[in-house]
């Protein structure tokens, strides 16, 4: 593995791979001054079977609706051309990697309730996956940018 990536003419140390897909990766990046975030390439060699429509659109458009609902990381930098992401760097912990019975003792349950009472207000809903949030402080971030819109 590469140990840097390069995203409009900017290098990236790759700190950690979060996810690999194709030739596309989801990774924690870092500056030489120190700076951390995540860089989302997406993947260009879509398979047959993919029919995703414009993966990076759909990004923009989640983040556009829900960054004016609920807590997700903000966009730094969003490249059509390079097929890619720089986002905010959260720092915190992944709703996976923490006991279900400590959601409780945390406020995290009150949150998750709190974010779907926001979004059902507007109309919208996200998928409960624990792996797309951050428990971080007091703050619950969404971080996978996809909603469906209910009745």
């Amino acid at each position: 593995m590469a140990d840097k990536i390069v995203f409009e003419n900017r290098y990236y140390k790759i700190e950690k791979v979060y996810k690999r897909a194709g030739s596309g990766i989801t990774a924690l990046v870092s500056t030489g001054k120190g700076e951390k975030y995540i860089l989302k390439t997406i993947c260009s060699d879509m398979c047959e079977y993919s029919n995703f429509g414009d993966k990076l659109e759909r990004i923009k458009s989640g983040y556009n609706l829900l960054s004016n609902i609920i807590e997700i990381p903000k966009i730094i930098k969003f490249s059509y051309e390079e097929k890619a992401i720089l986002r905010e760097y959260i720092e915190g912990t992944v709703l996976s990697e923490i006991n279900i019975y400590e959601f409780g003792e945390c406020g995290i349950n009150e949150k998750i309730m709190e974010i779907n009472e926001s979004l059902e207000k507007k109309g919208y809903a996200i998928e409960f996956d624990p792996d797309k949030y951050i428990f971080s402080g007091d703050k619950l971030f969404y971080i996978g940018y996809r909603f469906e819109k209910i009745n």
